[in-house]
């Protein structure tokens, strides 16, 4: 795994077991990371579901994907639980560039972690996030879209402004 730089497993039916397989880690301070070179990571199509996000999402904010460029989440079962760990994360990475996460059946109650809340350390900040793809989102109302499109400018404003990792 410390090799790895590019980890495409779109299409694979691994589920939560498999991503628990890849992910999860049986201690929890981080000496080395596990995935200390891979920048591009490509679940598209890969059933993980709700259950499989809190291995993938605990080896983000556990900094085992330090250099992560791409995470490409699309049409993964994701839903409102996996969306906010997957926002909680994000500030972890602080090298993302790309965000995908298209197809995802999950709605407001998933970008609670996008809630600005003054004097608190819990809105997303990713200075470097040029691309946040969220394509054919059938749980996103009204509401929701407005409120992602306060929260984006929220992060572009954010993003010009020093700011300090939120791991």
């Amino acid at each position: 795994r410390g090799r790895v730089e590019r980890l495409q497993l779109k299409n694979n039916a691994f589920g939560m077991i498999g991503a628990a397989a890849l992910f999860a880690e049986p201690r929890p301070v981080v000496i080395n990371p596990a995935w200390p070179r891979l920048t591009n990571l490509l679940l598209r199509g890969t059933p993980i579901g709700p259950d499989g996000y809190p291995q993938l999402c605990g080896a983000i904010t556990a900094k085992h994907m330090p250099q992560l460029q791409t995470l490409h989440l699309e049409n993964t079962g994701m839903g409102d639980i996996g969306a906010r760990l997957v926002f909680s994360a994000l500030g972890c990475l602080p090298t993302l560039s790309l965000l995908n996460l298209s197809l995802n059946p999950f709605g407001e109650e998933g970008l609670a972690p996008l809630q600005h809340k003054p004097m608190a350390r819990t809105h997303l900040v990713v200075a470097g996030l040029k691309e946040l793809h969220m394509l054919a989102m059938p749980g996103m109302n009204k509401k929701a879209w407005q409120f992602l499109g306060r929260t984006a400018v929220l992060i572009t404003q954010a993003a010009v402004l020093p700011s300090q990792p939120l791991c």
